[in-house]
């Protein structure tokens, strides 16, 4: 049996005052293993700005901006 999911998340920041600069680090991406495939992944900012991508301990994916 296959069942596909999609799945949408928004993360939103609100500060008292404006912020010149912020470091995030991020750990969204699903396992892909034997048991689920990820077919699409994206990720956007806004402002945009410089996304990196790394592996992880135990072969995470992670994304730092």
């Amino acid at each position: 049996m296959t069942a596909r999911y999609s799945i949408r998340h928004e993360l939103k920041f609100t500060y008292k005052s404006a912020v010149t600069g912020s470091v995030l680090t991020l750990f969204l991406v699903p396992a892909r293993n034997l048991r689920q495939l990820v077919r699409n992944f994206s990720l956007n900012t806004d402002p945009g700005g410089a996304i990196f991508t790394f592996s992880a301990p135990y072969g995470n994916q992670g994304h730092f901006f």
